[in-house]
C-alpha cells in the first residue's frame, strides 16, 4: 500500500490530497498544517486519512 504525506492543505494541498484520493481510493493520505480547522475539513472531506500538526509524530502513524 502506498502512503503519501501532504505538508500544508490550503489550496495546493487539498487539491493534491483529492487528485491522488479520487483515482486511488487505497492510498494512505497523511495530511500535515498548522491550522486544527484545515486538518479537520480536510478529514470530514475525505482528502486524508491522517492529520497532525507535527511531522514525527504523524508519520508514525
Amino acid at each position: 500500500m502506498t502512503t503519501v504525506l501532504i505538508k500544508g492543505l490550503g489550496l495546493i494541498g487539498s487539491s493534491l490530497a483529492l487528485s491522488i484520493k479520487l483515482p486511488i481510493p487505497r492510498c494512505t493520505i497523511i495530511g500535515i498544517d498548522r491550522d486544527d480547522v484545515s486538518l479537520s475539513y480536510a478529514r470530514q472531506q475525505g482528502m486524508i486519512d491522517a492529520s497532525g500538526t507535527d511531522w514525527p509524530r504523524s508519520r508514525r502513524r
